[in-house]
Protein backbone atom coordinates (compact mmCIF):
# COMPACT_ATOMS: atom_id res chain seq x y z
CA UNK A 1 0.00 0.00 0.00
CA UNK A 2 2.70 2.28 1.15
CA UNK A 3 4.52 1.26 -2.20
CA UNK A 4 1.95 2.68 -4.63
CA UNK A 5 1.13 5.71 -2.65
CA UNK A 6 4.72 6.55 -3.49
CA UNK A 7 3.87 5.68 -6.86
CA UNK A 8 1.46 8.11 -7.11
CA UNK A 9 3.36 10.82 -5.46
CA UNK A 10 6.37 10.49 -7.48
CA UNK A 11 4.54 10.27 -10.69
CA UNK A 12 3.27 13.73 -9.31
CA UNK A 13 5.79 15.91 -8.75
CA UNK A 14 7.30 14.38 -12.71
CA UNK A 15 4.56 15.35 -14.41
CA UNK A 16 3.00 18.41 -12.44
CA UNK A 17 -0.14 16.12 -12.49
CA UNK A 18 -2.66 17.70 -9.47
CA UNK A 19 -4.19 14.90 -7.82
CA UNK A 20 -6.94 16.59 -6.34
CA UNK A 21 -10.06 13.80 -6.76
CA UNK A 22 -13.18 15.87 -8.68
CA UNK A 23 -14.10 12.72 -10.50
CA UNK A 24 -13.93 9.21 -9.46
CA UNK A 25 -11.77 7.09 -12.00
CA UNK A 26 -12.22 3.29 -11.49
CA UNK A 27 -10.11 1.12 -11.26
CA UNK A 28 -7.64 2.63 -8.99
CA UNK A 29 -5.12 1.13 -8.51
CA UNK A 30 -4.82 -1.23 -12.19
CA UNK A 31 -2.56 -3.50 -13.70
CA UNK A 32 -2.05 -5.05 -16.92
CA UNK A 33 -0.13 -7.24 -18.98
CA UNK A 34 1.59 -5.86 -22.32
CA UNK A 35 -0.41 -5.29 -25.06
CA UNK A 36 -3.43 -6.09 -22.59
CA UNK A 37 -6.09 -3.86 -22.33
CA UNK A 38 -9.17 -2.72 -19.58
CA UNK A 39 -11.58 -0.58 -19.36
CA UNK A 40 -11.73 2.53 -16.77
CA UNK A 41 -14.76 4.50 -15.74
CA UNK A 42 -15.97 6.92 -13.50
CA UNK A 43 -18.73 6.23 -11.50
CA UNK A 44 -21.56 8.92 -11.84
CA UNK A 45 -21.23 10.20 -14.98
CA UNK A 46 -22.09 7.33 -17.42
CA UNK A 47 -23.58 10.02 -19.86
CA UNK A 48 -21.03 12.96 -19.72
CA UNK A 49 -18.21 13.33 -22.52
CA UNK A 50 -15.20 12.57 -21.32
CA UNK A 51 -11.93 13.25 -22.19
CA UNK A 52 -8.80 10.21 -21.73
CA UNK A 53 -5.72 10.18 -21.49
CA UNK A 54 -2.03 8.50 -20.47
CA UNK A 55 0.59 9.72 -18.94
CA UNK A 56 3.27 9.47 -19.92
CA UNK A 57 1.75 8.78 -23.73
CA UNK A 58 4.55 6.00 -24.31
CA UNK A 59 2.46 3.97 -21.75
CA UNK A 60 -0.21 2.62 -23.99
CA UNK A 61 -3.52 4.40 -25.40
CA UNK A 62 -7.08 5.22 -24.63
CA UNK A 63 -10.01 5.11 -27.18
CA UNK A 64 -12.80 8.14 -26.10
CA UNK A 65 -14.65 4.57 -24.41
CA UNK A 66 -12.05 4.39 -21.86
CA UNK A 67 -10.98 1.31 -23.24
CA UNK A 68 -6.58 1.58 -22.42
CA UNK A 69 -4.38 -0.76 -24.64
CA UNK A 70 -1.60 -1.37 -23.23
CA UNK A 71 2.66 -0.72 -24.95
CA UNK A 72 4.69 -3.52 -25.36
CA UNK A 73 6.81 -2.47 -22.32
CA UNK A 74 6.32 -2.88 -18.31
CA UNK A 75 5.65 1.05 -16.90
CA UNK A 76 3.71 2.29 -14.85
CA UNK A 77 1.62 5.87 -15.01
CA UNK A 78 -1.51 7.50 -14.99
CA UNK A 79 -4.82 7.53 -16.55
CA UNK A 80 -6.36 10.83 -16.42
CA UNK A 81 -10.37 11.58 -16.86
CA UNK A 82 -11.87 15.09 -17.29
CA UNK A 83 -14.56 16.19 -17.50
CA UNK A 84 -16.15 20.23 -19.52
CA UNK A 85 -19.04 21.55 -16.42
CA UNK A 86 -19.65 25.07 -17.77
CA UNK A 87 -16.38 27.42 -17.64
CA UNK A 88 -15.00 24.83 -14.49
CA UNK A 89 -12.57 21.54 -16.05
CA UNK A 90 -12.91 18.35 -13.65
CA UNK A 91 -10.38 16.19 -13.18
CA UNK A 92 -9.72 12.26 -11.92
CA UNK A 93 -6.63 10.00 -12.10
CA UNK A 94 -6.17 6.37 -11.74
CA UNK A 95 -2.72 4.46 -11.46
CA UNK A 96 -1.93 1.74 -13.93
CA UNK A 97 0.80 -0.79 -13.68
CA UNK A 98 1.70 -2.59 -17.13
CA UNK A 99 3.56 -5.94 -15.40
CA UNK A 100 6.21 -7.74 -17.62
CA UNK A 101 5.87 -11.25 -18.07
CA UNK A 102 3.47 -13.16 -17.53
CA UNK A 103 1.06 -12.12 -15.35
CA UNK A 104 0.42 -12.04 -11.57
CA UNK A 105 -1.72 -9.66 -10.75
CA UNK A 106 -5.39 -9.49 -10.20
CA UNK A 107 -7.64 -6.33 -10.99
CA UNK A 108 -10.24 -5.41 -8.53
CA UNK A 109 -13.30 -2.68 -8.62
CA UNK A 110 -14.71 -2.04 -5.95
CA UNK A 111 -18.73 -0.87 -6.29
CA UNK A 112 -20.03 1.92 -5.61
CA UNK A 113 -17.09 3.58 -6.33
CA UNK A 114 -17.81 6.74 -3.66
CA UNK A 115 -20.42 6.69 -1.09
CA UNK A 116 -21.26 9.48 1.17
CA UNK A 117 -23.19 8.39 4.67
CA UNK A 118 -24.42 9.74 7.57
CA UNK A 119 -22.91 8.79 11.13
CA UNK A 120 -24.70 5.91 12.25
CA UNK A 121 -25.71 4.68 8.72
CA UNK A 122 -24.62 1.55 6.27
CA UNK A 123 -23.33 1.21 2.94
CA UNK A 124 -22.75 -2.31 1.20
CA UNK A 125 -19.90 -2.72 -0.70
CA UNK A 126 -19.08 -5.28 -3.12
CA UNK A 127 -15.89 -6.59 -5.64
CA UNK A 128 -15.50 -7.44 -8.69
CA UNK A 129 -12.09 -9.84 -9.08
CA UNK A 130 -10.49 -10.51 -12.57
CA UNK A 131 -7.01 -11.28 -13.87
CA UNK A 132 -5.14 -9.04 -16.03
CA UNK A 133 -6.55 -11.09 -18.87
CA UNK A 134 -9.49 -9.95 -18.04
CA UNK A 135 -10.86 -13.87 -17.24
CA UNK A 136 -12.48 -14.11 -13.43
CA UNK A 137 -10.50 -14.65 -10.52
CA UNK A 138 -13.30 -17.07 -8.65
CA UNK A 139 -10.64 -18.46 -6.67
CA UNK A 140 -9.56 -15.28 -4.93
CA UNK A 141 -10.57 -14.33 -1.62
CA UNK A 142 -11.33 -10.79 -0.42
CA UNK A 143 -10.70 -9.21 2.75
CA UNK A 144 -11.77 -5.63 3.51
CA UNK A 145 -10.61 -2.76 5.12
CA UNK A 146 -11.44 1.07 5.99
CA UNK A 147 -8.97 3.68 6.15
CA UNK A 148 -8.81 5.51 8.96
CA UNK A 149 -9.52 2.78 10.59
CA UNK A 150 -11.79 5.64 12.96
CA UNK A 151 -14.29 6.66 9.89
CA UNK A 152 -16.05 3.06 10.62
CA UNK A 153 -16.57 -1.00 10.56
CA UNK A 154 -16.59 -3.01 7.88
CA UNK A 155 -17.09 -6.80 7.93
CA UNK A 156 -15.41 -9.52 5.79
CA UNK A 157 -19.06 -9.27 3.26
CA UNK A 158 -18.55 -5.52 2.28
CA UNK A 159 -20.91 -4.41 4.58
CA UNK A 160 -19.37 -0.38 6.32
CA UNK A 161 -20.99 0.94 8.91
CA UNK A 162 -19.90 4.50 9.64
CA UNK A 163 -18.75 5.72 13.15
CA UNK A 164 -16.95 8.93 13.19
CA UNK A 165 -17.51 12.19 10.51
CA UNK A 166 -14.41 12.07 7.85
CA UNK A 167 -13.02 11.24 4.15
CA UNK A 168 -11.12 8.00 3.86
CA UNK A 169 -11.36 4.70 1.68
CA UNK A 170 -12.76 1.36 1.12
CA UNK A 171 -10.03 -1.05 0.28
CA UNK A 172 -10.60 -4.14 -1.07
CA UNK A 173 -7.55 -6.69 -0.67
CA UNK A 174 -7.84 -10.08 -3.50
CA UNK A 175 -5.61 -13.20 -2.87
CA UNK A 176 -5.39 -16.61 -4.62
CA UNK A 177 -2.81 -19.37 -4.58
CA UNK A 178 -0.25 -16.84 -6.71
CA UNK A 179 -1.62 -13.41 -7.60
CA UNK A 180 -3.01 -10.28 -5.49
CA UNK A 181 -4.52 -6.86 -6.13
CA UNK A 182 -6.51 -4.26 -4.29
CA UNK A 183 -9.17 -2.01 -5.31
CA UNK A 184 -10.56 1.35 -3.22
CA UNK A 185 -13.56 3.22 -3.38
CA UNK A 186 -13.80 6.63 -2.12
CA UNK A 187 -15.98 7.03 1.69
CA UNK A 188 -17.34 10.67 3.25
CA UNK A 189 -19.10 10.47 6.30
CA UNK A 190 -20.38 13.12 6.95
CA UNK A 191 -24.02 15.53 7.88
CA UNK A 192 -26.48 15.43 4.66
CA UNK A 193 -26.06 17.75 2.61
CA UNK A 194 -28.71 20.50 2.17
CA UNK A 195 -30.35 20.50 -0.84
CA UNK A 196 -29.84 22.83 -3.84
CA UNK A 197 -32.71 23.88 -5.35
CA UNK A 198 -32.77 23.54 -9.29
CA UNK A 199 -33.19 26.44 -11.70
CA UNK A 200 -35.90 24.40 -13.80
CA UNK A 201 -37.02 26.37 -17.34
CA UNK A 202 -39.70 24.77 -19.51
CA UNK A 203 -40.69 25.97 -22.73
CA UNK A 204 -43.21 27.58 -23.98
CA UNK A 205 -44.58 29.44 -20.94
CA UNK A 206 -47.68 29.75 -22.38
CA UNK A 207 -49.43 28.04 -25.05
CA UNK A 208 -53.07 28.50 -26.77
CA UNK A 209 -54.11 24.76 -28.16
CA UNK A 210 -57.71 23.57 -29.64
CA UNK A 211 -59.14 20.77 -28.11
CA UNK A 212 -56.64 17.66 -29.32
CA UNK A 213 -53.75 19.89 -31.09
CA UNK A 214 -50.50 18.79 -29.39
CA UNK A 215 -47.29 20.71 -28.43
CA UNK A 216 -44.05 19.34 -26.80
CA UNK A 217 -42.66 20.88 -23.63
CA UNK A 218 -38.70 21.02 -23.28
CA UNK A 219 -36.96 21.63 -20.33
CA UNK A 220 -33.87 22.94 -18.62
CA UNK A 221 -31.84 22.45 -16.03
CA UNK A 222 -29.16 24.49 -13.99
CA UNK A 223 -27.43 24.51 -11.17
CA UNK A 224 -27.90 27.80 -8.89
CA UNK A 225 -25.03 28.97 -10.44
CA UNK A 226 -26.57 28.86 -14.05
CA UNK A 227 -24.38 25.67 -15.18
CA UNK A 228 -26.62 22.88 -16.72
CA UNK A 229 -27.32 19.76 -14.75
CA UNK A 230 -28.96 16.48 -15.16
CA UNK A 231 -31.83 15.10 -13.84
CA UNK A 232 -34.88 13.50 -13.57
CA UNK A 233 -38.08 14.96 -14.51
CA UNK A 234 -41.49 14.35 -14.17
CA UNK A 235 -44.52 16.21 -15.38
CA UNK A 236 -48.08 16.77 -14.10
CA UNK A 237 -51.18 17.92 -15.78
CA UNK A 238 -53.36 20.25 -13.61
CA UNK A 239 -56.36 19.94 -13.52
CA UNK A 240 -55.52 16.13 -14.69
CA UNK A 241 -59.19 16.74 -17.65
CA UNK A 242 -56.86 19.49 -19.21
CA UNK A 243 -54.95 17.19 -21.34
CA UNK A 244 -52.09 14.10 -21.08
CA UNK A 245 -48.43 14.17 -21.39
CA UNK A 246 -45.64 11.69 -21.66
CA UNK A 247 -42.06 11.25 -19.78
CA UNK A 248 -41.09 13.37 -23.37
CA UNK A 249 -43.12 16.20 -22.67
CA UNK A 250 -45.73 15.45 -25.02
CA UNK A 251 -48.38 16.68 -24.21
CA UNK A 252 -52.00 16.59 -25.99
CA UNK A 253 -55.02 18.91 -25.33
CA UNK A 254 -58.07 17.12 -23.57
CA UNK A 255 -61.49 17.34 -25.82
CA UNK A 256 -62.92 20.06 -23.60
CA UNK A 257 -61.80 24.01 -23.10
CA UNK A 258 -60.14 25.01 -20.11
CA UNK A 259 -57.52 26.16 -18.41
CA UNK A 260 -54.58 24.75 -16.47
CA UNK A 261 -50.67 24.23 -15.70
CA UNK A 262 -48.28 21.52 -17.22
CA UNK A 263 -46.00 21.50 -14.14
CA UNK A 264 -42.58 19.76 -14.47
CA UNK A 265 -40.36 18.62 -11.48
CA UNK A 266 -36.75 18.48 -11.35
CA UNK A 267 -34.36 16.20 -9.20
CA UNK A 268 -30.86 15.20 -8.50
CA UNK A 269 -28.87 14.07 -6.03
CA UNK A 270 -27.86 17.70 -5.09
CA UNK A 271 -31.63 19.26 -5.45
CA UNK A 272 -34.76 20.01 -6.50
CA UNK A 273 -36.93 22.32 -9.13
CA UNK A 274 -40.02 22.98 -10.83
CA UNK A 275 -41.48 24.97 -12.95
CA UNK A 276 -45.21 25.76 -14.61
CA UNK A 277 -46.49 26.61 -17.92
CA UNK A 278 -49.67 28.19 -18.41
CA UNK A 279 -52.40 26.09 -20.85
CA UNK A 280 -55.58 27.60 -22.50
CA UNK A 281 -57.85 24.81 -24.31
CA UNK A 282 -60.12 26.65 -25.97
CA UNK A 283 -62.04 26.71 -29.22
CA UNK A 284 -59.66 28.80 -31.75
CA UNK A 285 -62.20 32.34 -32.93
CA UNK A 286 -60.98 34.19 -35.60
CA UNK A 287 -59.68 37.69 -34.57
CA UNK A 288 -59.76 41.09 -36.27
CA UNK A 289 -58.63 44.48 -35.97
CA UNK A 290 -61.57 47.23 -35.36
CA UNK A 291 -61.41 50.92 -36.34
CA UNK A 292 -64.21 53.75 -35.28
CA UNK A 293 -64.40 56.91 -36.66
CA UNK A 294 -63.99 59.79 -35.33
CA UNK A 295 -61.62 58.80 -33.11
CA UNK A 296 -62.29 61.56 -30.66
CA UNK A 297 -64.96 64.09 -30.31
CA UNK A 298 -66.79 66.46 -28.40
CA UNK A 299 -70.59 67.04 -27.65
CA UNK A 300 -72.68 69.96 -25.95
CA UNK A 301 -75.59 68.14 -24.17
CA UNK A 302 -78.67 66.54 -26.23
CA UNK A 303 -76.65 67.20 -29.32
CA UNK A 304 -76.19 63.85 -32.11
CA UNK A 305 -73.28 62.41 -33.50
CA UNK A 306 -73.04 59.19 -36.00
CA UNK A 307 -70.16 56.83 -35.36
CA UNK A 308 -68.68 54.51 -38.06
CA UNK A 309 -66.49 51.14 -37.57
CA UNK A 310 -64.54 48.82 -40.06
CA UNK A 311 -63.25 45.48 -39.33
CA UNK A 312 -59.66 44.12 -41.10
CA UNK A 313 -58.47 40.45 -41.12
CA UNK A 314 -55.37 39.91 -40.32
CA UNK A 315 -53.89 40.65 -43.88
CA UNK A 316 -55.71 43.86 -43.42
CA UNK A 317 -58.36 43.12 -46.19
CA UNK A 318 -61.57 45.06 -44.89
CA UNK A 319 -64.52 42.66 -43.74
CA UNK A 320 -68.26 43.16 -43.13
CA UNK A 321 -69.90 41.89 -40.35
CA UNK A 322 -73.55 41.07 -40.06
CA UNK A 323 -73.85 44.04 -37.54
CA UNK A 324 -72.22 45.94 -35.04
CA UNK A 325 -72.76 45.73 -30.96
CA UNK A 326 -72.47 49.18 -30.20
CA UNK A 327 -72.13 50.56 -26.23
CA UNK A 328 -71.59 53.80 -24.37
CA UNK A 329 -68.62 53.78 -21.17
CA UNK A 330 -70.63 55.16 -18.71
CA UNK A 331 -73.96 54.25 -20.17
CA UNK A 332 -75.46 57.78 -18.19
CA UNK A 333 -73.20 59.55 -20.76
CA UNK A 334 -75.41 59.44 -23.46
CA UNK A 335 -77.45 56.60 -25.59
CA UNK A 336 -76.17 54.62 -29.03
CA UNK A 337 -78.37 53.23 -31.28
CA UNK A 338 -77.90 49.69 -33.66
CA UNK A 339 -76.65 52.27 -36.91
CA UNK A 340 -73.94 53.90 -34.44
CA UNK A 341 -75.84 57.18 -33.75
CA UNK A 342 -74.83 58.79 -30.61
CA UNK A 343 -77.01 61.08 -28.53
CA UNK A 344 -75.57 63.01 -25.22
CA UNK A 345 -76.61 63.42 -21.87
CA UNK A 346 -77.78 66.41 -20.26
CA UNK A 347 -74.58 65.97 -18.13
CA UNK A 348 -71.30 67.13 -18.32
CA UNK A 349 -68.95 64.13 -18.42
CA UNK A 350 -66.46 62.32 -20.76
CA UNK A 351 -66.53 58.28 -21.64
CA UNK A 352 -66.09 55.60 -24.57
CA UNK A 353 -68.36 55.27 -27.58
CA UNK A 354 -66.95 51.32 -28.38
CA UNK A 355 -68.11 48.99 -31.59
CA UNK A 356 -67.91 45.04 -31.00
CA UNK A 357 -67.99 42.68 -33.51
CA UNK A 358 -70.69 39.90 -32.63
CA UNK A 359 -69.49 36.98 -31.01
CA UNK A 360 -70.62 34.38 -33.69
CA UNK A 361 -69.18 36.50 -36.26
CA UNK A 362 -65.15 37.08 -34.05
CA UNK A 363 -63.36 38.76 -31.75
CA UNK A 364 -62.52 42.64 -32.12
CA UNK A 365 -63.85 45.97 -30.79
CA UNK A 366 -62.29 49.20 -30.65
CA UNK A 367 -63.52 52.67 -28.64
CA UNK A 368 -63.50 55.94 -28.97
CA UNK A 369 -63.15 59.29 -27.01
CA UNK A 370 -66.44 61.34 -26.36
CA UNK A 371 -66.80 64.40 -24.16
CA UNK A 372 -69.88 66.32 -23.47
CA UNK A 373 -69.04 70.07 -22.48
CA UNK A 374 -70.98 72.04 -19.99
CA UNK A 375 -73.87 73.33 -21.54
CA UNK A 376 -75.61 76.84 -20.43
CA UNK A 377 -75.78 76.97 -16.13
CA UNK A 378 -78.84 76.70 -15.55
CA UNK A 379 -80.32 80.45 -13.80
CA UNK A 380 -81.07 80.47 -10.10
CA UNK A 381 -83.48 83.25 -8.22
CA UNK A 382 -83.07 83.63 -4.80
CA UNK A 383 -86.34 85.28 -2.97
CA UNK A 384 -86.33 87.49 -1.22
CA UNK A 385 -82.80 89.13 -3.00
CA UNK A 386 -81.66 90.49 -0.29
CA UNK A 387 -82.26 90.78 3.92
CA UNK A 388 -81.38 93.07 6.80
CA UNK A 389 -81.56 91.37 10.11
CA UNK A 390 -80.58 91.82 13.57
CA UNK A 391 -78.57 89.84 15.09
CA UNK A 392 -79.55 86.36 15.79
CA UNK A 393 -82.56 86.78 13.63
CA UNK A 394 -84.01 84.49 11.28
CA UNK A 395 -85.05 84.36 7.51
CA UNK A 396 -86.40 81.73 5.32
CA UNK A 397 -85.07 82.05 1.92
CA UNK A 398 -86.36 79.82 -1.47
CA UNK A 399 -85.07 79.32 -4.46
CA UNK A 400 -86.44 78.65 -8.38
CA UNK A 401 -84.50 77.00 -11.18
CA UNK A 402 -84.94 77.79 -14.66
CA UNK A 403 -82.66 76.13 -17.81
CA UNK A 404 -81.56 78.38 -20.57
CA UNK A 405 -84.61 78.29 -22.49
CA UNK A 406 -86.74 79.60 -19.72
CA UNK A 407 -88.08 76.00 -18.25
CA UNK A 408 -88.74 75.52 -14.63
CA UNK A 409 -86.52 72.87 -13.50
CA UNK A 410 -88.36 71.57 -10.20
CA UNK A 411 -86.15 68.85 -10.17
CA UNK A 412 -82.96 69.89 -9.16
CA UNK A 413 -81.43 69.74 -5.98
CA UNK A 414 -80.19 73.03 -4.19
CA UNK A 415 -77.46 73.36 -2.04
CA UNK A 416 -76.97 76.12 0.52
CA UNK A 417 -74.26 78.41 1.63
CA UNK A 418 -73.30 81.24 3.18
CA UNK A 419 -70.17 83.78 3.03
CA UNK A 420 -68.80 84.39 5.16
CA UNK A 421 -69.13 81.52 7.31
CA UNK A 422 -69.23 83.77 10.59
CA UNK A 423 -72.51 85.59 9.07
CA UNK A 424 -74.77 83.46 10.40
CA UNK A 425 -75.73 79.59 9.38
CA UNK A 426 -78.18 78.19 6.92
CA UNK A 427 -80.15 75.09 6.64
CA UNK A 428 -80.83 72.43 3.96
CA UNK A 429 -84.02 74.00 3.33
CA UNK A 430 -82.77 77.26 3.51
CA UNK A 431 -83.92 78.97 7.01
CA UNK A 432 -81.07 81.73 7.92
CA UNK A 433 -80.24 82.88 11.41
CA UNK A 434 -78.06 85.58 11.41
CA UNK A 435 -75.27 85.46 13.92
CA UNK A 436 -74.28 87.42 16.94
CA UNK A 437 -71.90 90.06 15.13
CA UNK A 438 -72.89 93.03 13.01
CA UNK A 439 -71.60 91.93 9.43
CA UNK A 440 -72.07 92.24 5.79
CA UNK A 441 -72.52 88.50 3.76
CA UNK A 442 -74.02 86.68 1.25
CA UNK A 443 -76.67 83.32 0.99
CA UNK A 444 -75.98 81.66 -2.08
CA UNK A 445 -77.94 79.14 -3.56
CA UNK A 446 -75.60 76.20 -5.51
CA UNK A 447 -76.85 73.92 -8.16
CA UNK A 448 -74.26 70.98 -8.87
CA UNK A 449 -72.17 70.99 -12.39
CA UNK A 450 -73.59 67.15 -12.87
CA UNK A 451 -77.68 68.63 -12.99
CA UNK A 452 -76.20 71.37 -15.24
CA UNK A 453 -74.70 73.97 -12.73
CA UNK A 454 -75.96 77.12 -11.75
CA UNK A 455 -76.20 79.96 -8.43
CA UNK A 456 -77.80 82.34 -7.22
CA UNK A 457 -77.06 84.86 -4.48
CA UNK A 458 -78.87 87.08 -1.85
CA UNK A 459 -77.08 89.80 0.01
CA UNK A 460 -77.39 89.48 3.91
CA UNK A 461 -76.86 92.74 6.30
CA UNK A 462 -76.56 91.35 10.03
CA UNK A 463 -76.82 95.00 12.03
CA UNK A 464 -78.55 96.98 14.51
CA UNK A 465 -78.36 100.12 12.04
CA UNK A 466 -80.32 100.20 8.55
CA UNK A 467 -77.92 100.59 5.96
CA UNK A 468 -79.00 100.61 2.03
CA UNK A 469 -77.67 101.10 -0.76
CA UNK A 470 -79.67 103.71 -2.97
CA UNK A 471 -80.07 102.62 -6.62
CA UNK A 472 -81.71 103.06 -9.74
CA UNK A 473 -83.11 99.70 -9.13
CA UNK A 474 -82.45 96.09 -8.20
CA UNK A 475 -80.77 94.11 -9.35
CA UNK A 476 -78.75 96.97 -11.16
CA UNK A 477 -77.85 96.28 -14.97
CA UNK A 478 -74.87 97.34 -16.56
CA UNK A 479 -72.56 97.42 -19.64
CA UNK A 480 -68.92 96.62 -20.10
CA UNK A 481 -67.25 99.42 -19.09
CA UNK A 482 -70.06 101.51 -17.46
CA UNK A 483 -69.17 103.63 -14.58
CA UNK A 484 -72.02 103.62 -11.74
CA UNK A 485 -71.53 105.81 -8.59
CA UNK A 486 -73.26 103.73 -5.71
CA UNK A 487 -74.59 105.82 -2.40
CA UNK A 488 -75.76 104.74 0.85
CA UNK A 489 -77.97 105.67 3.50
CA UNK A 490 -77.08 104.71 7.42
CA UNK A 491 -80.36 105.68 10.18
CA UNK A 492 -80.32 104.07 13.60
CA UNK A 493 -83.28 102.95 15.06
CA UNK A 494 -85.00 106.95 15.71
CA UNK A 495 -84.26 107.08 11.58
CA UNK A 496 -81.79 109.89 12.51
CA UNK A 497 -77.80 109.34 10.48
CA UNK A 498 -75.81 109.12 12.84
CA UNK A 499 -72.59 111.19 12.99
CA UNK A 500 -68.95 110.17 12.00
CA UNK A 501 -69.52 107.21 9.90
CA UNK A 502 -67.38 106.02 7.03
CA UNK A 503 -68.77 103.87 4.14
CA UNK A 504 -66.26 100.91 2.51
CA UNK A 505 -66.88 99.53 -0.34
CA UNK A 506 -66.02 96.14 -1.73
CA UNK A 507 -67.20 93.90 -4.67
CA UNK A 508 -67.79 89.87 -5.15
CA UNK A 509 -68.07 87.84 -7.72
CA UNK A 510 -67.39 84.29 -9.03
CA UNK A 511 -66.82 85.47 -12.44
CA UNK A 512 -63.42 86.58 -13.96
CA UNK A 513 -63.07 90.60 -15.27
CA UNK A 514 -66.71 91.67 -13.43
CA UNK A 515 -65.12 94.83 -12.57
CA UNK A 516 -63.60 97.32 -10.02
CA UNK A 517 -65.20 99.49 -7.30
CA UNK A 518 -63.38 102.60 -5.17
CA UNK A 519 -63.22 101.41 -1.68
CA UNK A 520 -63.84 105.04 -0.38
CA UNK A 521 -65.85 106.68 -3.03
CA UNK A 522 -68.21 103.71 -4.40
CA UNK A 523 -67.54 104.30 -7.94
CA UNK A 524 -67.83 101.16 -9.86
CA UNK A 525 -66.72 100.75 -13.22
CA UNK A 526 -68.20 97.46 -15.15
CA UNK A 527 -65.53 95.07 -16.70
CA UNK A 528 -65.16 93.11 -19.91
CA UNK A 529 -66.41 89.30 -18.65
CA UNK A 530 -65.19 86.63 -21.17
CA UNK A 531 -69.51 85.63 -21.60
CA UNK A 532 -72.04 87.76 -22.67
CA UNK A 533 -73.12 88.19 -19.05
CA UNK A 534 -71.89 87.73 -15.71
CA UNK A 535 -73.24 88.73 -12.26
CA UNK A 536 -71.90 89.55 -8.84
CA UNK A 537 -72.35 91.44 -5.58
CA UNK A 538 -71.61 95.23 -4.89
CA UNK A 539 -71.42 95.47 -0.84
CA UNK A 540 -71.18 98.81 1.76
CA UNK A 541 -69.76 98.38 5.16
CA UNK A 542 -70.77 101.34 7.76
CA UNK A 543 -68.16 101.59 10.60
CA UNK A 544 -68.69 103.93 13.70
CA UNK A 545 -66.18 104.75 15.24
CA UNK A 546 -64.05 102.14 13.55
CA UNK A 547 -66.33 99.32 14.35
CA UNK A 548 -68.93 97.88 11.43
CA UNK A 549 -72.11 98.55 12.43
CA UNK A 550 -73.97 97.73 9.65
CA UNK A 551 -73.66 96.96 5.27
CA UNK A 552 -76.11 96.41 2.10
CA UNK A 553 -75.03 94.50 -0.61
CA UNK A 554 -76.41 94.99 -4.57
CA UNK A 555 -76.64 92.07 -6.97
CA UNK A 556 -75.38 93.86 -10.30
CA UNK A 557 -75.45 92.08 -14.07
CA UNK A 558 -72.39 93.25 -16.43
CA UNK A 559 -73.23 92.47 -19.69
CA UNK A 560 -71.93 93.05 -23.10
Amino acid sequence: MKKINLIILLLAAVTGIALAQQLEVSPNPAEVIPGGAIRFSVPGQEQAAILWQVLPPSLGTMDDKGLFTAGSSAGQGIVRAAIRDGDKRLLGHALIKIVGGKAEGLTVKVSPGSARLEPGTAEQFSAEISHLDGEPATAAVISWQVVPAGLGTIDQNGNFTSLNQGTGRIVALARSDKFKGMGQAKITVGAKPKPQKLMVEMTPAKVNLKPGENVVFSVSVNDRDGNPVAAAVEFQVEPSGLGTIDGSGNFTAGKKPGVGMIKVSAKNETGTGTAKSLVIVEEKIQRYTVKVKPRQSALEPGRSLEFTAAAFDNSGNPVTPPYWVWKVIPEKLGEISPQGLFTAGQKAGQGKVVAALPPQFGQGQAAASIRIKPGQPLRVKIDPPAARLLPGATQQFTATVTGPDGAPRADVRIAWKVYPPGVGTITPNGLFTAGTTPQLGAVIALVSPDQGGGKGIAGISVSRYYVHIDAVQRPLYLSSGEKYPFKAIVRDNGGNEPPGITLLWSRASLSPNFGNIDQSTGLFTAGWPLTAQVEGLIYVKALLNGQVIGGDGIKVYVSW
